[in-house]
């Protein structure tokens, strides 16, 4: 049986990495529809927080720093 939920955490993580080691970005934003339930969980696992909902879309973000403390125990 594949672990489909972490196999996704996994994939973003990999995505973040590109984007704040690589491209120097500050922060990955995504809106996803709140019908899906399973990816707006997904993204949460990978660090992203939600920011707001708007017109039946969650907005997730993931800034660096988050991404750089991710898992660290405060």
């Amino acid at each position: 049986m594949k672990r489909w939920g972490f196999s996704m955490m996994v994939r973003l993580r990999k995505l973040a990495e590109k984007a704040f080691i690589d491209l120097n970005l500050d922060r990955l934003r995504n809106n996803i529809p709140i019908e899906r339930k399973s990816a707006i969980v997904g993204y949460k696992r990978a660090g992203f927080k939600e920011i707001e909902i708007i017109d039946g879309n969650c907005i997730l973000e993931l800034s660096k720093d988050d991404y750089l403390n991710f898992g660290k125990l405060p």
